[in-house]
């Protein structure tokens, strides 16, 4: 997998995302237990109970961020026996002193309350059940995170799926085969929209409600980013029913047909004898990523020749990967005395 690339280079890729990757799935699995378990608790019986104390904590974050959350504590009894807990809910997160504030106000000691217990084990107990706006807020959070997630572990799958072309998608149907070089697939596009949309109204929630939604607005704001993926979706799929991104070797007749990008207009087709050479053009830009571009030598008729870019500017182990692919499959099967009349001077005089 990813040939050509330094092995330190793959160790730090690897390492990024294996950390990464651990983190969100830790955060995701803890979200969803808490979700499940507050769902669960919806169907808890009840029992009646009393505040036993009820204060505010302030809890410190990164950078000196500052939030808070009560720390409760309630009594009860469940057929005949006492019982004493201190979970208000399941995943109880901490927010702005506000929302803390307005919690403890509600909860004085002496106050006789709700309590659902777990019937299995009356010992565990919470005063609040059901899925609330903090949850989906939360949830909310982790989708950007999440999308980066998956994206890189899409990217590992492609470069090892298509390593010879260099992680570019490849289609064989028995006739030509067709190489993805341009273009965002439809679930990738709705991916990208979602963890676009999620990020920029984690701040706008935030700032609006102090991080503590109601269930309402945290609703809307899911319904905005699946309104989001659902149009970046319906667009990108009307723009990839045609073959505009891909480049297509045609084995039956012998050509290539170039995609859609740049100064070129429309998919050209040219004859595998009319293609001199795959080549490599680059690396340019920063030294750390350099980029490269795969080009086709191709010969005109008229003894002129041009550079053909097949990608947009790609890393450089993916463009030479994709060169080297492109050659086997349409130099290597042309006999020895096909003609090649341009030379490499003649397309750096014309092109």
């Amino acid at each position: 997998m990813m040939p050509g690339v330094k092995l330190r280079t793959r160790l730090a890729l690897g390492g990024f995302v294996l950390v990464w990757s651990s983190l969100c799935v830790a955060f995701d699995v803890v979200l969803g237990w808490s979700a499940l378990r507050q769902i669960q608790a919806s169907q808890f019986p009840q029992a009646a109970g009393q505040i036993v104390n009820c204060k505010i904590k302030e809890e410190f974050g990164h950078g000196g961020s500052r939030s808070y959350r009560i720390d409760v504590e309630y009594a009860y009894r469940v057929r005949g026996i006492g019982y004493a807990s201190t979970t208000y809910r399941y995943g109880y997160w901490s927010g702005p002193r506000t929302v803390a504030e307005a919690l403890a106000a509600s909860l004085p000691p002496g106050k006789v309350v709700d309590v659902y217990y777990n019937p299995r084990d009356p010992a565990d107990a919470v005063l609040k059940t059901g899925i609330d706006g903090t949850d989906l807020f939360v949830a909310l959070f982790l989708t950007p995170f999440n999308v980066i997630m998956l994206g890189c572990l899409a990217g590992i799958w492609r470069m090892w799926r298509f390593a010879p072309t260099g992680g570019a998608r490849v289609w064989d149907d028995g006739v030509a085969k067709r190489v993805e070089v341009a273009g965002v697939r439809p679930v990738v596009a709705a991916f990208m929209a979602a963890g676009a949309a999620a990020f920029v109204l984690i701040f706008v929630v935030a700032f609006t409600t102090g991080a503590a939604p109601s269930l309402t607005v945290a609703v809307g704001a899911w319904i905005v980013i699946l309104i989001a993926a659902a149009t970046a979706w319906t667009w990108t799929a009307r723009r990839a029913t045609s073959s505009a991104g891909e480049l297509v070797i045609d084995r039956v007749h012998e050509t290539l047909t170039l995609p859609v990008f740049g100064n070129r207009q429309a998919p050209h087709t040219v004859p595998w004898s009319s293609v001199s050479d795959v080549v490599v053009d680059g690396p340019a830009g920063d030294s750390r990523t350099p980029t490269c571009v795969p080009v086709a030598l191709v010969a005109w008729p008229d003894g002129s020749g041009s550079r053909e870019e097949l990608t947009q500017p790609w890393a450089e182990w993916n463009a030479v990967a994709l060169a080297a692919w492109l050659r086997e499959q349409i130099l290597h099967p042309r006999p020895a005395s096909s003609p090649q009349t341009v030379s490499l001077e003649q397309f750096d005089a014309t092109s």
